[in-house]
C-alpha cells in the first residue's frame, strides 16, 4: 500500500509524462508544418493556442482565485492535449504540394470512379 507522499508523487510524475508527451506531439506538428507542408496557418493556430495556453498562467492579474486560476491554464492544456491545431493545416486556405498529393491519394483510393 502506498502512502499520500508516494501517492503524491506517482500522480505529479504521470501529469509530468502527460504534459511532455503533449509539448513533443506540437512540437512535431509545428516542425512538420514548417518544413514538410510550408503551411503557415496551421502554425498560426498552433502558436495561438500556445500564447493562450501561456497567458492562462497570468491571466486574471491576480483577481483569480487559485481553483480558477488553475481551470484556465487545464482549460488551455486540453486544446493543446486534444490537438485542436490539427484540422487548421487541411483547412487552411493555403494549397500546398503536400495537400495536392495527399488529397489525390485519398480521393484515388475512396471514389466509385477507381472501384
Amino acid at each position: 500500500m502506498m502512502n499520500n507522499e508516494t501517492e503524491k508523487y506517482v500522480g505529479e510524475l504521470n501529469s509530468l509524462r502527460e504534459k511532455v508527451e503533449v509539448y513533443e506531439t506540437m512540437l512535431h506538428a509545428i516542425q512538420i508544418s514548417s518544413e514538410v507542408t510550408g503551411d503557415s496557418p496551421a502554425i498560426n493556430h498552433m502558436i495561438d493556442i500556445i500564447n493562450s495556453w501561456s497567458y492562462a498562467h497570468r491571466q486574471g492579474n491576480g483577481e483569480l482565485n487559485e481553483k480558477e486560476q488553475l481551470a484556465l491554464v487545464r482549460y488551455q492544456f486540453e486544446r493543446l492535449k486534444n490537438k485542436e491545431w490539427r484540422e487548421s493545416g487541411w483547412n487552411s486556405k493555403v494549397e500546398t504540394t503536400y495537400k495536392q498529393k495527399n488529397r489525390a491519394t485519398f480521393w484515388d483510393n475512396h471514389t466509385e470512379r477507381n472501384k
